[in-house]
């Protein structure tokens, strides 16, 4: 069985496994609501993710429109689930991935032991533990925590379970980094999905904690001190930084002082959110909640192993005897729709392409408050299109995902910074795709020239 990722199917799928307010409270408060087209967004992308288990709860939330945050960039597979556990998480996923398209600041070989140790690791474990913020209809806010198991298994080989109150599993999602395949099993419903991978990008590493380990490399770390733990003494390191809209972010990193391991990664780091402290941790759970948040939360990997010994069948691609397979078809974006929502974008910000290849997050904000009726046409455009394009299931928005899956890894440029629509003299962008000789340049007024490595203002990389 094939079936698209806007399927209806997949809707009603995610709506039957709400577990909070009832459906038909739901579908009303997503009528009503002042941003309607967005809403039924999220709950068809929740639908197509419901494979992989993820938490549905943020669905019973009636609220304003959505504010878009972007994150940082995206790091360990782990982190995934954390990013995605509301509905507004699932955009900084979308989103997120993309921010930045180059690593940080001069290697150094200052944590080259801790790095090397995960580098070359035949096999890891490790658990990932989420804290959320539910809030009942009294405004009571209490915490709400949920721990899944990891397994690595070089190269590129992850199975990722989750685990229902009793703590038993609910699902399983085992994934090929290597080779781009995907099996996610509800042992509820009997269910297997096969895919291509939703959460990692054309050029992500498949090696675990890739981009913990690039900070690691850099040199903008700071020492925060030691902490005591049953396992021996470790050192604490924190890696600072603003968001693109401004906000303060961090990851803690916790390596043993005696072996250099890497044994926890925190997001954010204690700085900005720790468990301990949280104020809402010893609040008493109301029956129901209306809203469920990562507002205020955060993401602990821990109880990190190395070279453990685990069985190659946890990490089999083939369904289960007794489970129904169900293979999703990832949607594809081509170079036209690409350029055409350059185009978009570019109209959206007052005919002048963005700074950076993404849209403006402020001014998205913005207008994403506004009533409908209250939006230039250029404005409910931009809207409109990136609605459509998530409804589909894209992982990223089309300039990205065309970048992913279309071309040579490291050949896109981004250059439209002050380029005005329609300006033929400045380029855009260019790219190699990978049934091409020659790179793509994108101008201004949105031709498209073919040309040579050796013809470009830059030098191609690679």
């Amino acid at each position: 069985m094939t079936i698209p990722l806007n399927d209806p199917k997949l809707t009603a799928y995610a709506l039957d496994e709400l577990d909070g307010p009832d459906q038909s409270e739901l579908e009303a408060a997503l009528q009503n609501s002042p941003d309607h087209e967005r809403e039924i967004t999220q709950i068809r992308l929740i639908a197509q993710l419901l494979r992989a288990e993820l938490e549905l709860e943020s669905l019973h939330e009636s609220r304003p429109p959505l504010k878009i945050q972007r994150s940082a960039p995206r790091r360990s597979r782990a982190t995934h689930f954390f990013l995605l556990a509301v509905a507004a998480s699932i955009i900084v996923a979308l989103v997120g991935t993309v921010v930045y398209f180059s690593t940080s600041g001069p290697a150094s070989s200052a944590f080259a032991q801790t790095i090397d140790q995960v580098a070359h690791a035949k096999s890891m474990t490790w658990k990932s533990t989420f804290y959320n913020h539910a809030i009942g209809k009294s405004g009571t806010t209490w915490l709400v925590t949920e721990t899944r198991q990891i397994y690595y298994k070089a190269p590129g080989l992850y199975r990722e379970v989750s685990f229902d109150d009793k703590g038993q599993p609910r699902g399983a999602e085992i994934t090929d980094a290597i080779h781009m395949h995907q099996l996610s099993l509800n042992f509820v419903t009997k269910e297997a999905f096969l895919s291509e991978p939703m959460n990692l990008s054309g050029d992500e590493q498949p090696e675990p904690f890739a981009w913990e380990l690039k900070d690691l490399s850099t040199s903008n770390l700071q020492w925060v001190g030691k902490r005591r733990l049953p396992v021996g003494e470790v050192n604490v390191f924190r890696h600072s930084l603003k968001n693109p809209d401004g906000k303060l972010w961090s990851y803690d990193y916790w390596i043993d002082a005696s072996s250099k391991r890497l044994i926890e990664v925190r997001l954010p780091g204690q700085d900005i959110y720790d468990p301990d402290t949280d104020l809402t941790r010893n609040n008493k759970p109301e029956a129901k909640w209306t809203k469920m948040t990562a507002e205020g939360g955060g993401h602990i990997s821990h109880d990190i192993q190395y070279d453990v010994s685990l069985d190659a069948s946890l990490f089999s691609l083939t369904p289960p005897d007794g489970f129904k397979v169900v293979t999703v078809a990832r949607p594809k974006v081509t170079e036209s729709q690409m350029i055409d929502y350059l185009r978009i974008m570019a109209d959206f910000n007052d005919k002048v392409f963005p700074d950076e290849p993404f849209t403006p997050l402020d001014k998205l904000n913005k207008v994403l408050e506004k009533p409908r009726k209250d939006r230039t046409p250029a404005e409910q455009k931009l809207i409109s299109t990136e609605n459509h394009y998530m409804e589909i299931g894209m992982n990223a928005l089309p300039l990205h995902q065309y970048r992913m899956d279309e071309t040579v890894p490291g050949t896109f440029r981004y250059l439209g910074k002050g380029v005005r629509l329609g300006d033929k003299d400045r380029i855009v962008c260019w790219y190699k795709p990978k049934d091409a000789n020659n790179y793509h340049v994108v101008y201004g007024d949105l031709t498209v020239k073919e040309m040579p490595a050796s013809s470009l203002p830059l030098p191609a990389v690679p």
